[in-house]
């Protein structure tokens, strides 16, 4: 799908320059082509980021307004349950509960249902932010960073030719600017009269 994206930015941002195109789709002097160095370089800063906002959940999730508000939810499903299958004793009820109660972080005193929570939580945040550091660094920066490297390439080339605009495109661009040129002399004319 990124692949793909990348061609298509590629397609779009030089739409008129095919020379320019195919220099950005081709393997020309190295082995790889150019939009798959810039993704594997935007691939590596979005696992970095990935990896800093997962160590980032692990610090700071016991704090978690959210998470204990999960806590919360979790203790009262689980109080239902017991008071359900007969079980209530509230004593017994409040021993077992009273591990959602702890907001500090000690792993020995994490529960399957602790865990469960936590998850839970990173899961839809993750889900939340992965999509937006695709879309930020592996479309966003990549088409930028292509359009300058392919830029940077032309130093030494044929810059008329690399330039040169595809034969169709230059006569749709002539005719655009003769159209124009007749609007503003038919404005002129309405103007004095």
């Amino acid at each position: 799908m990124v692949q793909a994206e990348f061609r298509n930015v590629c397609e779009a941002c030089f739409k008129s320059y095919p020379q320019l195109r195919s220099m950005a789709l081709s393997h020309n002097k190295i082995p790889q082509s150019k939009i798959d160095e810039i993704q594997t370089k935007q691939e590596t800063k979005v696992e970095k980021r990935i990896k800093e906002y997962i160590n980032m959940e692990r610090l700071v999730y016991t704090q978690d307004s959210i998470f204990i508000k999960g806590l919360k939810d979790h203790k009262a499903q689980f109080k239902e349950a017991i008071e359900e299958e007969r079980f209530y004793d509230p004593e017994e009820i409040e021993d077992i509960t009273a591990t959602f109660n702890s907001t500090t972080f000690d792993s020995r005193k994490l529960t399957p249902d602790k865990l469960g929570v936590y998850y839970e939580i990173v899961y839809q945040r993750l889900a939340d932010y992965v999509p937006m550091l695709i879309l930020q660094f592996m479309l966003k920066e990549s088409a930028k960073m292509l359009c300058i490297q392919i830029m940077d390439e032309r130093d030494g080339a044929d810059v008329v030719k690399l330039l040169s605009e595809d034969s169709m495109e230059g006569r749709r661009r002539a005719g655009l600017h003769q159209r124009l040129d007749r609007l503003k002399k038919a404005q002129e004319k309405l103007s004095e009269f």
